[in-house]
């Protein structure tokens, strides 16, 4: 098993991997931090997939902020779309909602 701060660039080379797990974890750093992750992501694999928490509404942004205290970064899907797009990533993205 390999344990890595996300936050800082990866040792790896180019498409060096296959697959990565992060258990939803990306809302837990700033827009800063998500923007080196996301590159570090983007650089080092060969497929990508990216699972982020979001919010539809103000019922969900609410059930959010109460279920993850140590979130950084509530974005809904347009601003995590927009984002992504901006750092380059174009790959698969799914969303999990706290109805």
């Amino acid at each position: 098993m390999f344990i890595r701060d996300v936050r800082k660039k990866f040792p790896f080379k180019n498409n060096e991997f296959d697959f990565i797990f992060s258990l939803v974890a990306l809302h837990n750093f700033n827009l800063h931090e998500l923007e080196i992750t996301v590159k570090e992501i983007n650089r080092i694999l060969k497929k990508q997939y990216i699972m982020a928490k979001s919010y539809r509404n103000e019922k969900e942004l609410f059930n959010l902020q109460c279920w993850i205290l140590t979130a950084e970064s509530f974005l809904n899907p347009y601003e995590w779309k927009w984002f992504f797009k901006y750092l380059g990533y174009r790959r698969d993205i799914e969303f999990i909602y706290f109805k």
